[in-house]
């Protein structure tokens, strides 16, 4: 495939996550709308709170998807014109769309862009060659810089997954299509379920506390000022709900682990 072909694909491929992005963005303001309504007319404090709370977590949406269409739309005139030497891309979540996000590194190295770096869903890739390949994230004790890191790294090498970066106790590594991978049905990948749901139970119970404290300081101010708050309760019923997902998508994962290790 020539380069100018891999341009036309990436430029297609951010236009189409603009069109995606769109859809969410109408329906995000038509919730905004219809919460912020219910929350004015309806006539009992917890009617209001809830829906004040379910109308801030469609605000943060809608600004998310804002910024979406506006990344997409510059990603795909860049492509029209030019192959820029670095791209950054939003990752869906570790914590439970994993595969998604190996995916998407997988079809950016297919067309010529490669993961350098990643920070906390985070991801930066450099132009390269166009490479065919398969990515796998591990979470483990040892981090970047410990006195066991090279073994660690060395196990991957020899079952031929080349080390790419790290982001705190996450390390992304790279094999040739169809490699075998690490530690599958094993001890170390019942760790990292583990370690994914008891993540994300903290993340749920952070986002239940901001969403407490929130309700609750909304009550002391007058308006304006509540607003900011219902914000924060609604930012934190967010965060607790989107985790709660990967609480039980870990849970049942480790779960399956252990029942084809016996």
């Amino acid at each position: 495939m020539k380069p100018t072909d891999h341009r036309t694909f990436l430029e297609r491929y951010y236009k189409n996550r603009r069109r995606a992005a769109l859809y969410k963005l109408l329906v995000s303001a038509v919730l905004v709308l219809l919460f912020f309504n219910l929350a004015w007319y309806l006539p009992r404090n917890l009617e209001r709170n809830i829906f004040s709370a379910l109308a801030a977590v469609s605000v943060v949406i809608f600004f998310f998807e804002s910024w979406s269409v506006f990344g997409n739309s510059l990603r795909a005139l860049k492509f029209g014109k030019s192959y820029p030497p670095f791209i950054y891309e939003i990752g869906r979540g570790l914590a439970f769309f994993e595969e998604k996000d190996m995916q998407m590194c997988e079809n950016l190295a297919a067309h010529g862009y490669m993961l350098v770096s990643a920070f906390f869903g985070l991801y930066k890739f450099e132009r390269a060659l166009p490479l065919e390949c398969d990515f796998l994230m591990d979470i483990s004790e040892v981090k970047v810089g410990d006195d066991g890191f090279y073994e660690y790294a060395n196990r991957f090498e020899q079952g031929g997954w080349t080390y790419v970066c790290s982001t705190s106790a996450l390390h992304f590594f790279r094999a040739p299509k169809n490699t075998k991978r690490m530690f599958t049905n094993s001890p170390g990948l019942g760790r990292k379920y583990a370690k994914m749901r008891n993540l994300c139970t903290w993340c749920v119970i952070a986002g239940a506390i901001s969403a407490l404290f929130g309700l609750f300081m909304a009550q002391l101010f007058p308006y304006p000022i509540a607003t900011m708050f219902y914000l924060l309760a609604g930012i934190g019923f967010g965060i607790s709900l989107a985790m709660s997902v990967g609480v039980v998508i870990n849970q049942r994962l480790f779960k399956r682990l252990k029942g084809l290790q016996k």
